[in-house]
C-alpha cells in the first residue's frame, strides 16, 4: 500500500512538472510572437521613413 501511495505521488508530481513546462513554452512563444510583431512594426516605419527621405532628396 506504502508503494502504491508513493508512485501515485510520483505521478501527481510528473504531471505538474510537465505541465509547468507546457505552460512556460507557450507564454514564451507568445512573448516571441509580440517581439516579432514589434519588429516587424519597426521595420516598417523604418522603410517609410526611407522613403519619406528618398522624396525629400528628389524635392
Amino acid at each position: 500500500m506504502v508503494f502504491h501511495w508513493s508512485s501515485f505521488i510520483v505521478t501527481i508530481l510528473t504531471i505538474l512538472v510537465y505541465a509547468i513546462i507546457i505552460v512556460a513554452v507557450v507564454r514564451l512563444v507568445r512573448h516571441l510572437k509580440k517581439q516579432q510583431q514589434k519588429v516587424a512594426q519597426l521595420e516598417h516605419e523604418i522603410s517609410e521613413l526611407k522613403r519619406s527621405k528618398s522624396s525629400e532628396k528628389l524635392e
